[in-house]
């Protein structure tokens, strides 16, 4: 249950040295000294990949994951004008399957239950094309599938927001102040490092004290539930947004204020709240 979010943990981690080590040995070394690293770094990650294999859990393929969704469609389309059955248990399903497990009906979506419809004897069943006839299971995974569509949707303006951090704001930081210390000047893309930073920091408060406080009150193994993150996440999303949006209104109004300096009087940690957020 923890999986994705040290794995979020380690990407982030990567993206930390990548954009501070990495930029700096391109800007200062060269960028072949850059790209050998870079070529040690992969293949260190391969080794580890390989290491790894006894661990890893395989499932082989079994034929083609649209070909299944495609027949619940025809089958609930052929039997659109069949009354829809009182008992859910009069849809057709099997006892065992050779992959996956069985799934139990729902109530939503009920015109995809048509392509369960046992149109003959039980016996009969078996001998039915699975474009006539499909199992409560099928039916099931195809609810499931459209089901997702709505979270999927709902994602896109996330992934809007989420590209502004490596194109938007970084714009952002080249016109801000980005010395630091004796003269030090932060590389344009090194500024990326204040979201992997928070992102590590945020991943470790949430897994270590939060999940904890938060499975005590709520009873659930996760803390919160998968969709009740995806919501927080969002929250978030629209803040940072908004802190995006105030900054660079104040870095116009500072670059109005002295046109010959523009921003370049504001600090470019201003921008830590909407990379950290």
């Amino acid at each position: 249950m923890s999986y994705f979010n040290w794995w979020n943990f380690g990407l982030c981690s990567g993206l930390l040295l990548g954009v501070t080590l990495i930029v700096y040995a391109q800007d200062h070394v060269s960028w072949g000294v850059a790209d050998i690293i870079l070529t040690i770094v992969m293949a260190l990650s391969l080794v580890i990949l390989i290491i790894g294999r006894p661990f890893y859990r395989y499932r082989a393929p079994s034929g083609s994951p649209l070909t299944p969704m495609l027949q619940v469609l025809a089958a609930a389309t052929r039997k659109r004008n069949l009354p829809h059955p009182s008992n859910p248990a009069e849809l057709y399903q099997v006892s065992n399957m050779d992959h996956g497990r069985l799934l139990c009906h729902t109530k939503k979506l009920k015109f995809l239950d048509k392509a369960s419809i046992l149109e003959g004897t039980e016996n009969s069943a078996e001998k039915q094309s699975p474009w006539r006839l499909a199992t409560v299971t099928k039916v099931e995974e195809m609810k499931l599938i459209l089901n997702m569509i709505p979270i999927w949707l709902a994602t896109l303006p996330f992934g809007i927001c989420a590209a502004q951090a490596s194109t938007f704001f970084i714009k952002q930081g080249l016109a801000l102040n980005r010395k630091i210390g004796n003269g030090f000047e932060i590389p344009p893309a090194s500024i990326y490092s204040l979201g992997a930073i928070g992102m590590i920091i945020s991943v470790t408060i949430y897994e270590k004290i939060l999940v904890t406080i938060l499975r005590r009150k709520t009873g659930n193994e996760r803390g919160i539930k998968i969709l009740q993150r995806i919501g927080i996440g969002m929250v978030f999303s629209i803040a940072t947004m908004i802190v995006a949006a105030l900054v660079e209104r104040k870095r116009l109004r500072v670059a109005e204020k002295d046109p010959p300096k523009g921003s370049l009087s504001m600090s470019v940690f201003w921008l830590a709240p909407q990379f950290s957020s």
